[in-house]
């Protein structure tokens, strides 16, 4: 087995001039032994993507006390006892909860297309539908 010495710190230069030193099948391993520490990073990178997407799609919905106003208010607006003061508040509330729609789709998107799934089968898995 050849040996490389390696110092605490060493450039990227270094490294593939000491490589070069190395013999077929140990360059070869050394290979193998990278392809397999760029696969774990690339996997950390997908896992720490896919949680922070989950983590905008759940926040991306009006918060409760929104959603309580908002259904009576859409409410009020189909039995058309809503007042001029509240319809104001009822379109405020309807462009923030479209906003936070919009947001959440393009999250799920990312999502969908990261873990290579379709998108209704991944809200499905959510529980969204």
């Amino acid at each position: 087995m050849s040996k490389i010495q390696v110092q605490t710190t060493i450039d990227t230069d270094a490294l593939i001039l000491g490589a070069a030193n190395l013999q077929l099948s140990e360059l070869e391993r050394l290979v193998r032994e990278l392809d397999a520490v760029i696969v774990r990073k690339k996997n950390l990178d997908k896992n720490i993507k896919e949680r922070e997407l989950i983590r905008q799609i759940n926040q991306t919905v009006l918060d409760a006390d929104q959603r309580v106003r908002y259904l009576m208010l859409a409410e009020k607006l189909e039995n058309e006892t809503i007042s001029a003061d509240e319809h104001p508040e009822f379109i405020a509330l309807t462009e923030k909860d479209e906003e936070l729609r919009n947001a959440r789709l393009k999250y799920l998107i990312e999502l969908a297309q990261l873990t290579d799934v379709g998108v209704l089968e991944l809200m499905e898995q959510m529980g969204l539908i």
